[in-house]
């Protein structure tokens, strides 16, 4: 409501004077109707100014609103599963053990992306919003999400087949894909959280 009244502040000098000035007219003339009409007209501006100025901010609201929604969406797909590591499978004895264990690991893991996966069409109308740079930025991402969960999925496959001279090869070779992809969705991520940063910092500076 604070900012709902900004413009009143920034102008009641010149609406005072305007009432003042007429009344002065008023007085001299004795054109007390004239008078009347003029505090109509700038009592109907000031009500005009401040619907249009409540609008704005509304806008602005929902803007930051929406903005806090992405991030909050990035940060969740940065933070999925960075409690859990991808064990070394070559140090454990009981590898059938091992297996389930990691095959659960990556069925939660895959669960947790596909969560962000679900929400990202959303997220990419509302990228939209603010400008087709910014949606780019975010589709960017949730291609790299996507990939990810197909490299956890060939993880899986990986594991359930537990076959072939080369399996312990193709285990490390797809553990080494998903912590590299892994970095990348990291960066894809940043650059979204710093974008909306910067979109929401700017939104403020002109409220």
């Amino acid at each position: 409501m604070r900012r709902g009244w900004r413009w009143l502040r920034k102008y009641w000098l010149g609406i005072v004077i305007a009432i003042f000035v007429g009344f002065g007219f008023a007085s001299l003339y004795g054109n007390w109707s004239a008078f009347s009409a003029l505090a109509t007209l700038v009592l109907a501006l000031a009500a005009f100014w401040s619907i249009r100025e409540n609008r704005r901010i509304r806008d602005e609201d929902r803007k930051e609103r929406l903005l806090n929604e992405i991030i909050e969406w990035a940060v969740d797909i940065a933070t999925c599963g960075s409690e859990k590591k991808f064990t070394d499978m070559t140090s454990i004895k009981d590898v059938d053990q091992l297996f389930l264990f990691n095959r659960a690991f990556a069925a939660e893991l895959m669960l947790s992306f596909e969560a962000m996966i679900g929400k990202s069409q959303y997220i990419s109308k509302v990228a939209l919003t603010f400008g087709q740079d910014f949606e780019k930025t975010v589709e960017e991402l949730i291609r790299d999400l996507k990939l990810h969960v197909d490299l956890l999925d060939q993880y899986q496959q990986i594991l359930a087949d537990k076959t072939g001279d080369t399996l312990l090869d193709k285990i490390a070779s797809t553990v080494k894909k998903i912590g590299e992809h892994n970095l990348q969705l990291g960066k894809s991520t940043n650059r979204v959280i710093e974008e909306a940063v910067k979109i929401k910092s700017r939104h403020i500076s002109r409220s």
